[in-house]
């Protein structure tokens, strides 16, 4: 069985294809490949389906999880799998709708399963880095494992640091190790992709990012500051513009967000969000089995037919 995945960049219509054909076809549930909708609280700065929109067809991996709570894209394989089998044995037929491109990867080339490492080995490494530099550890990766090392950067830390502790934890090269504990997908997908005209995009995600400020961002981060406190260290603050609008309630309070505030605010977050869009768009270029449409109505004609 061949399962749809709707992507693409931010603001592109993802979500306006997947309901429309949920509309038309009532045993489709779909599950979020959204690195952020699955955090509770966190709704109008993610484009988290509205109680309308859930009403209209069931969701999965949505308001799963505290805002503390790390969420990887291994833990997002094994539910999406287990969701997958469990909509499917009830008749009913899977969705998967997000942009979240790690996510996707790991979903349809399958999962790197290693077994845990002590963390006094990573934080070794990173001792011997501030004692020696990064050099000395690319070095030595070039030596254990050329393959790996010479398709990174020479300045990628998180990648030297995660091969060279596979190393020293397995005694085998992570090229090697992704040999040995990589867990194949129990499904075959077709990735779809909305590509629009990047103009077009960039207008779609300004006027997004105005209307989620016109429709209660700001409040939303008051009420979750108030719960929470104002840690934006924490996993959900990475989502796009929480942190910033964070930060100027803490530096103003939240009776100080002016007109002028809050234009700079929509301002940061949407440039943000073009920048991040944009990394998008070069992820899917570069999916060699990506099927790409140009309109969301293009696009409902093929899941469609």
């Amino acid at each position: 069985m061949t399962i749809d995945i709707i992507t693409g960049p931010t603001a592109s219509g993802k979500s306006s294809v997947a309901y429309e054909l949920a509309h038309n076809d009532k045993d489709i549930e779909i599950i979020s490949a959204d690195a952020f909708q699955v955090y509770k609280y966190f709704n109008i700065g993610t484009a988290k389906p509205s109680l309308e929109e859930q009403d209209l067809c069931k969701h999965h991996l949505i308001d799963i999880l505290d805002p503390s709570i790390s969420y990887t894209a291994g833990r997002f394989f094994i539910e999406a799998e287990r969701l997958i089998d469990e909509i499917i044995s009830r008749g009913k037929k899977p969705l998967i709708v997000g942009g979240t491109g790690l996510y996707i990867q790991t979903l349809t080339d399958g999962l790197f399963l290693v077994p845990e490492i002590d963390q006094s080995i990573r934080e070794s490494l990173k001792k011997e880095i501030d004692l020696n530099g990064l050099h000395s550890l690319y070095e030595r990766l070039l030596l254990v494992d050329n393959e790996y090392a010479v398709r990174i950067s020479e300045n990628d830390h998180v990648r030297i640091i995660r091969a060279l502790e596979v190393y020293e934890a397995l005694k085998i090269p992570l090229t090697e190790a992704h040999k040995v504990y990589h867990q194949e997908p129990k499904y075959k997908y077709r990735l779809n992709v909305i590509h629009k005209d990047r103009e077009e995009l960039y207008n779609n995600i300004n006027k997004r990012v105005e209307f989620m400020w016109n429709n209660g961002w700001l409040d939303e981060v008051i009420s979750i500051t108030d719960k929470i406190g104002y840690n934006v260290d924490i996993p959900a603050f990475r989502a796009i513009g929480y942190r910033d609008i964070a930060g100027y309630l803490l530096n103003y309070g939240k009776d100080n967000i002016d007109a002028v505030r809050r234009d700079e605010l929509i301002e940061i977050i949407s440039r943000d969000t073009r920048r991040f869009a944009k990394r998008q768009l070069t992820w899917f270029r570069n999916k060699k089995d990506a099927q790409f449409s140009t309109s969301k109505e293009e696009l409902i004609d093929i899941l469609s037919s």
